[in-house]
């Protein structure tokens, strides 16, 4: 200093502290242990400041004020996660400085002594942070500017206590965004809570949905989420957390979700799983307690019975419809349900029909070999309890299942077999086999019924699952951008854009309708990648490119793919059904023949010449069949 100053200190020996209690231990405050994550609280900085950050290979860091932009190497580029974070915050504590918030001057030039200046500010601003949260500091990164900052300091010493001042303001700043952050996610979970109200118990799976969106997007983390749901015990109907499970399972099929979400989705599809199971369970509980009369108990739908057809007439007698279509007996919405007790499919108690254990064993070998004959891939023996189980087919991406089959040991054991990928699903039953336990006729009467009511209703289910499918499908088609020519695919397969939109992954999205113009499911297209909606229906379903009233064309060409459709429409001007594959080229055919039997209907292909292709033809349809081998 050029003009000394006296001051006082008391100072004290290190030895007169010896022995003596802590200060912690006087008040009898106990140690708390925290498990201290730097690198993690580091990263949260720069996530909940919502800067906008772009990473680019070179050696270049830097903060653009003019485009509000932060530029560093690639996290790979660093010598350690440390010196990455170190930069990234110094960069930040730059950002502060914009007209939108601190509102520092940025515009000065490189080499200024200005510059020099706001590097310091910034400098210390990120030391200060980084002491803050435990992440090593390297001051060596900015040695070039050390003899601008002695310049300025020797001219000026009071510069340093400005500096400093501008740097708390740095740190208060980017503090503040992580308490406005964590207010945020603290509203963010009363918002939860109140949507759980009762009065919104049908919006449960909406609700998430976007919950899993802002998780993808980093907006909110499991353990904000969970702590709302203890409470869905006693708002929730099964079927909507049914539906939300599924939803999560969808997201987690996703190629493009990093390891720390699948892990969370995966720990909250398990949570939601464990959730399902105690509602579950103690509705059951609450249903084998409480003997509450049936008497006046109602359908409320149309119900399959299982009626043996020497119980038709009691049946009949009872109030139960004959449904001509589907050749089975049903009781009619709004029936008493007690009248049907005794062809009910969950009350009747009937005798098993149990095979011998050979005939079990080659019953289960038949079905295997059906099953992948059919195109799907089993670890194992197949599952033959009645239920559907989803499982990959020949051609599908890691995690993909695009087959699923059903079996019953009931009876003649019997079951369907499904490829969404191919479009195709194939009825099986075993044959050849006796029954061991000396049933009547009757009791198999009995059994056939029962197994025919089950498929029914599952089929119904199915319906069900469809429906609610189109309408999304619909809703993501009418909200995605229109496409235009310059997308990849088009660029790459040369043909134009036809009535194609975009969604948010820059996927095209082409909208598959039925005969009657119903929008049941999208495909989607991309330069590597074609998919469905999962759990849409496909089947007869297709898309037009051309004129849209079919009943103005006199032909009407069939083809697979879009690229192939929009080619041949290009070259002779003329309307084409794109049928998406071959698995699905036989129903779509089927459909318009029926619909418009005055047409000329002609399948279209590529040439090929490269592949392979034999041919094979189907007896029953007339209609051959080409396997490209890739």
């Amino acid at each position: 200093l050029k003009n000394p100053q006296v001051f006082y200190a008391t100072v004290f020996n290190a030895t007169q502290i010896d022995g003596l209690r802590s200060l912690k231990e006087d008040l009898g405050i106990k140690e708390v242990i925290t498990e201290f994550k730097p690198i993690e609280a580091a990263q949260k900085i720069l996530e909940n400041s919502n800067a906008n950050i772009n990473h680019v290979a070179g050696n270049r860091a830097f903060y653009r004020a003019s485009e509000d932009k932060i530029q560093l190497p690639l996290k790979e580029q660093f010598n350690s996660e440390m010196d990455y974070y170190s930069t990234a915050l110094h960069e930040l504590s730059h950002w502060t400085g914009h007209e939108s918030r601190l509102n520092r001057d940025m515009s000065n030039p490189f080499g200024s002594i200005a510059y020099a200046k706001e590097e310091l500010k910034a400098e210390i601003g990120s030391y200060m942070l980084s002491a803050k949260i435990g992440i090593d500091f390297d001051p060596s990164q900015h040695n070039s500017y050390i003899d601008n900052w002695v310049s300025i300091l020797e001219d000026k010493p009071s510069e340093i206590f400005k500096a400093s001042a501008d740097a708390s303001k740095i740190v208060s700043f980017i503090t503040a965004l992580q308490e406005e952050k964590k207010e945020e996610l603290e509203k963010q979970e009363e918002t939860l809570e109140k949507e759980l109200d009762e009065n919104n118990k049908e919006s449960f799976s909406n609700i998430m949905v976007g919950a899993v969106k802002q998780m993808e997007n980093n907006e909110l983390k499991l353990e904000q989420l969970q702590k709302s749901l203890p409470s869905l015990s006693k708002n929730i109907e099964l079927e909507e957390l049914r539906l939300a499970i599924l939803k999560t399972q969808d997201t987690l099929l996703k190629q493009d979700i990093n390891e720390s979400l699948k892990q969370e989705l995966q720990e909250l599809t398990s949570i939601l799983t464990n959730l399902y199971q105690d509602i579950e369970n103690a509705d059951t509980a609450n249903k084998e307690a409480t003997e509450v009369s049936k008497e006046e108990t109602l359908y409320t739908q149309n119900t399959y019975l299982a009626v043996p057809y020497q119980e038709k007439e009691a049946a009949k007698r009872a109030g139960a419809k004959w449904d001509k279509k589907e050749k089975s007996w049903y009781a009619p919405k709004g029936s008493e349900i007690n009248k049907f007790k005794t062809w009910s499919i969950e009350q009747q108690e009937l005798k098993s029909m149990t095979l011998t254990g050979d005939a079990i064993t080659q019953a289960i070998s038949s079905f295997k070999e059906a099953i992948e004959a059919k195109g799907l891939l089993l670890e194992d023996e197949p599952i033959m309890d009645g239920k559907i189980h989803r499982v990959p087919v020949v051609g599908d991406k890691r995690g993909k299942k695009s087959g699923a089959y059903v079996a019953y040991m009931d009876g003649t054991p019997a079951g369907f077999i499904q490829n969404y990928k191919m479009g195709s699903k194939d009825n099986w039953k075993a044959t050849g086999y006796e029954f061991s336990n000396g049933l009547t006729q009757e009791d198999y009467d009995r059994q056939k019924a029962l197994n025919q009511a089950k498929q029914l209703e599952q089929d119904k289910e199915l319906d069900r699952v469809h429906e609610e499918m189109a309408l999304v499908s619909q809703s993501k088609f009418k909200e995605a951008n229109t496409a235009d020519d310059t997308h990849p695919y088009l660029v790459e397969k040369s043909v134009k854009n036809y009535n194609l939109k975009i969604d948010e992954k820059n996927n095209l999205l082409m909208p598959l309708q039925d005969i009657e113009g119903k929008h049941w499911s999208n495909q989607k297209i991309n330069v590597n990648f074609k998919g469905f909606e999962k759990h849409a229906k496909k089947e007869g379903n297709f898309f037009i490119i051309g004129e849209q009233n079919l009943t103005k064309e006199k032909e009407l060409i069939i083809v697979e793919g879009y690229s192939t459709g929009a080619s041949i429409h290009e070259a002779t001007g003329k309307t084409v059904i794109v049928a998406v594959d071959s698995g699905n080229l036989l129903a779509v055919t089927q459909a318009l023949d029926t619909k418009y039997p005055n047409n000329t209907i002609l399948l279209a292909a590529d040439n090929d010449k490269q592949y392979n292709a034999p041919q094979k033809l189907d007896q029953k349809n007339k209609i051959f069949y080409i396997n490209k081998i890739e």
